[in-house]
């Protein structure tokens, strides 16, 4: 698994998700909408166990020292 891919991917689907919701005039049907809830879910648990198991964290969650 890439965590960075996986974490690019779940903030894409999650901004996705939100700019939906806020938009009344969307066409996209609720099972779209699911099937982007389901992949997110997937993503963050898949990070999550990435991580509770030693993988190395995203890069934009790394601490950068100057």
């Amino acid at each position: 698994m890439d965590p960075n891919a996986n974490l690019k991917e779940q903030v894409q689907l999650a901004r996705r998700i939100i700019a939906i919701a806020d938009d009344d005039e969307n066409e996209d049907t609720l099972l779209e909408q699911a099937e982007r809830a389901e992949r997110l879910a997937e993503l963050v648990i898949a990070l999550h166990d990435w991580i509770i198991h030693g993988g190395f964290l995203p890069s934009p969650w790394r601490t950068r020292v100057s």
